[in-house]
């Protein structure tokens, strides 16, 4: 518990993560201080929940912001933030010896976020409309990997592989009422659709058992549940 005599007045924790003796806290506003700023505070404290110092905001602190995810770039003393501002996805980072939210990447279009994970030290973010971004929180560099067919559809319960390399989403269309798994080579930048059926139905990624190995759960209108279906991927020779 972080105590009470450390937090601003009118803030209260929402979210904290740890790493290498650091914990990164993220302080919300309660409704009766709300005024026209940031919507979170940032801060870093020791183990032992001793202030390590309030991390100060990226220049345009006016936007209403929603915090979708923070993480600690494996294996590194930096952090990177993932905030949706007025419908446009924004990945910051800091450091504890620099305490100020660096912006690293900004989405140009209305869109959310669905999923984040790790390929090595890049970051991966999936968004709902499609694109796959690999991001270089240290680098500043951001690459357009792929685009998900969405269409008037949606993307759900995306799962990465074991070593970060593959991602395996629930791609689905709401008009014909199918949803089927499509894999995605990080290294290679493709994708491939993997399960497909000719009746409404639905394939959700579970886990990852294996690398090779994608674990799934399939239902139909005329099931009363799921069951649990395994794919073998083949992944001797690239794709």
């Amino acid at each position: 518990m972080i105590p009470s005599s450390l937090l601003p007045a009118g803030k209260s924790p929402f979210a904290a993560i740890s790493s290498n003796g650091y914990w990164l806290v993220a302080l919300k506003e309660t409704e009766r201080t709300r005024l026209a700023e940031g919507d979170y505070t940032y801060g870093i404290f020791r183990d032992n929940w001793v202030l390590h110092g309030w991390i100060g905001n990226v220049a345009d602190d006016t936007q209403r912001c929603r915090l979708l995810f923070m993480d600690w770039v494996p294996g590194k003393y930096v952090a990177a933030v993932g905030e949706e501002c007025e419908g446009e996805l924004r990945v910051s980072v800091c450091r504890p010896d620099s305490l100020r939210l660096r912006e690293v990447f900004r989405t140009d279009q209305v869109g959310s976020m669905v999923f984040h994970s790790w390929f090595d030290s890049a970051l991966i973010l999936v968004e709902d409309k499609g694109p796959i971004w690999m991001i270089d929180p240290l680098a500043g560099e951001s690459a357009l990997i792929c685009e998900l067919p969405v269409d008037r559809g949606f993307i759900h319960a995306v799962q990465a592989s074991p070593d970060g390399r593959y991602l395996a989403a629930e791609v689905g269309d709401f008009k014909r009422r199918q949803s089927g798994l499509v894999i995605v080579d990080l290294l290679t930048k493709r994708s491939e659709q993997l399960t497909w059926e000719r009746i409404a139905h639905r394939h959700r990624p579970v886990c990852w058992p294996a690398r090779d190995t994608i674990r799934f759960l399939r239902r139909v209108p005329k099931d009363t549940g799921y069951q649990v279906f395994e794919a073998r991927l083949d992944l001797s020779e690239p794709w």
